[in-house]
């Protein structure tokens, strides 16, 4: 299910992201932050409203989905990088990426989803086996150690009210360092990861 979750975080590749954005080497040698249960302080949402949200979903035809596509290409055409976050935003991202990958490491998909958009719930493809801890019929999953946070940086503002940032992990492969761009959009006076 980790491997499943830290997938569904990743907005582009890394050879991408290092054309954008290349990360310090600071962040290397820097000591991970292993995230757990204790550190874990969102209140979770409930099953029923995640399992709400998932439904409300468009289920997805070759047709649709190139629409949908080329709606999201439409939204995001534009879109430019205002400047660098005020302190205050960085820490609630920062804070937003740490709840994220304690709710991973203790198992704790509710809680996990309450750092979601609605939005990002739907394009999760949630399952009623995934929220309870269970395998879905046939799936295989390998246990590949907590996620170990390296770093958070280069918070950037977008033109469209979100934000956006590098997320740093120690590398679970021959990399040194895993790194994703995560979307964040701002709800209730809290940033939750989003779908760019």
């Amino acid at each position: 299910m980790r491997r499943h979750v830290r997938a569904s975080l990743v907005a582009v590749t890394l050879a991408g992201l290092l054309s954008i954005v290349p990360p310090g080497a600071s962040a290397q040698d820097s000591t991970p932050s292993i995230p757990g249960a204790e550190d874990r302080t969102v209140e979770p949402r409930t099953e029923e409203e995640v399992l709400v949200i998932a439904a409300s979903a468009t289920p997805m035809t070759s047709e649709s989905y190139d629409e949908a596509r080329e709606a999201r290409r439409l939204e995001w055409e534009g879109v430019t990088v205002v400047g660098p976050a005020d302190f205050e935003t960085q820490q609630a991202i920062r804070n937003s990426v740490l709840q994220v990958v304690a709710c991973v490491n203790a198992d704790m998909p509710l809680s996990q989803y309450a750092l979601f958009t609605e939005d990002a719930i739907r394009n999760n493809s949630v399952s009623v086996e995934e929220l309870r801890g269970e395998l879905r019929e046939g799936e295989v999953t390998e246990d590949d150690g907590p996620g170990r946070v390296l770093d958070v940086l280069n918070i950037q503002m977008l033109s469209n009210g979100q934000a956006v940032a590098v997320a740093v992990f120690a590398g679970e492969s021959a990399l040194p360092l895993d790194a994703y761009a995560m979307y964040f959009e701002e709800v209730d006076a809290r940033w939750l990861l989003d779908t760019p």
